[in-house]
């Protein structure tokens, strides 16, 4: 029983510091405002530099990704290469702002006195073989 309190307390350091990692932001410049009374904010996304799953570059997850799809049907990379790039501005970045907005108290206008540039840094598309699975997330 003495070593009750012992794994309480690695259970409550661990769990603060997990915590706290999740939380991290880098004030590129500037400083961070406070936005709780702010009604409305712009939101704004960058994709530049990005490296996705094992590739450095982008680029190089797309050609390989191409290949691979046109090699098994023409035309096929083709599409989904335009579709990758096409869905962040149809899907992903709608999607950001309807959470952002169900989740704050905030509304999206282009005209706000605040920006959220929201940088994406790294993709990983995820996968699922059968016996072994992977999930989709972005670092931004």
């Amino acid at each position: 029983m003495k070593s009750l309190p012992k794994i309480i307390l690695l259970f409550a350091v661990t769990f603060a510091s997990l915590q706290l990692y999740a939380q991290r932001i880098r004030v590129v410049e500037g400083k961070v405002p406070d936005l709780k009374n702010e009604k409305a904010v712009n939101t704004e996304f960058t994709y530049d530099n990005i490296s996705v799953g094992k590739f450095d570059k982008e680029a190089d997850y797309i050609k390989a990704k191409t290949e691979e799809y046109n090699n098994k049907e023409a035309g096929r990379g083709d599409s989904w290469a335009k579709k990758w790039v096409d869905d962040r501005e149809y899907r992903f970045q709608p999607k950001f702002d309807e959470l952002l907005t169900k989740y704050s108290d905030l509304t999206i206008d282009n005209n706000a006195k605040y920006t959220i540039i929201f940088h994406t840094t790294f993709i990983e598309p995820g996968f699922n073989i059968g016996i072994t699975r992977k999930n989709a997330f972005i670092n931004g």
